[in-house]
């Protein structure tokens, strides 16, 4: 239930918003020598390549996934936390310009941060993610779509340059490909 709402948040922020156009992934590296293998199916040979794609993780990634490790539903300020962690992974996502990269690259990349992790990490950050509605993926959309009414809330939070971020060039394109990585995770 709560990863359907988190996916149709991304997707009504994807119907908002024009494709990005595509660049040569940043983050993977093709091996120069793929394997071929050769098989002989009823009498006709066919040969395939398989290529071996490297993600190198990016410390900023893992620290962005590390964001998420302080927060703690149903404490004292966790509505305020959960503003600022919004803020984080916003701000990540416009700086590292994940807008200019294809959805695989970035999907990599954060699958490969991600298992940087141990379990019960991994756990509490998916935890985070599938927050369902009041969630960060709400927080953030809502921020996007209307932050006049939000402004208040990140400003308690600590983190008035909010209405800064959300005004950012793609700022939508950007965190709808970290929205769509992180909902794929795990």
């Amino acid at each position: 239930m709560k990863k359907t709402i988190a996916i149709m948040l991304v997707l009504s922020i994807a119907l908002c918003l024009a494709a990005c156009g595509g660049k040569t992934p940043e983050g993977l590296t093709k091996a120069d020598k793929g394997s071929q293998s050769e098989e002989t199916v009823s009498g006709k040979t066919e040969t395939t390549t398989e290529t071996t794609t490297t993600v190198v993780v990016k410390e900023q990634t893992v620290e962005m996934l590390g964001k998420i490790l302080e927060f703690a539903p149903g404490t004292a300020g966790s509505s305020l936390k959960l503003r600022g962690i919004a803020y984080a992974l916003l701000k990540y996502s416009v700086d590292e310009k994940l807008c200019d990269e294809d959805q695989k690259t970035v999907d990599a990349q954060v699958e490969a941060a991600f298992k940087k992790f141990d379990r019960d990490q991994q756990e509490r950050i998916l935890d985070f993610v599938e927050g369902g509605e009041g969630g960060v993926f709400t927080v953030i959309y809502n921020a996007l779509t209307n932050y006049k009414e939000q402004k208040g809330l990140f400003e308690d939070a600590g983190v008035p340059e909010m209405e800064k971020l959300v005004k950012a060039e793609k700022a939508a394109e950007c965190w709808e490909k970290l929205a769509n990585a992180l909902a794929d995770m795990g």
